[in-house]
């Protein structure tokens, strides 16, 4: 199973989710060196991380840096859907970025 991204609510309510189901974020974390990503870096394939309104720039700077350095095109679409999640968290109040591993 890989990392799917979800949108929630203040209540940990899933509004949208994108399903990594070819496990491309969990093989990009666990194989590509992360020390320039200030948050992905964080991502664990096996629980969950959250990020909040604070740390959107932050994460989208990173999906996008990710997306630019990757030559595979299943994964960028990937990283094309979980963009317009955060994207789309940014734009509301109370939103959570949730990516959920094994």
């Amino acid at each position: 199973m890989g990392i799917n991204c979800s949108l929630q609510d203040e209540n940990g309510s899933t509004i949208k989710e994108e399903a990594d189901s070819s496990n491309l974020m969990s093989r990009f974390v666990l194989h590509d060196n992360l020390g320039p990503y200030r948050l992905m870096k964080y991502l664990d394939p096996y629980g969950n991380s959250s990020f909040n309104q604070l740390q959107f720039d932050d994460l989208l700077r990173d999906l996008e840096m990710a997306k630019a350095s990757s030559s595979a095109a299943e994964f960028k679409q990937y990283l094309s859907r979980v963009i317009r999640l955060v994207e789309e968290a940014k734009q509301s109040v109370h939103t959570y970025i949730k990516f959920i591993g094994d």
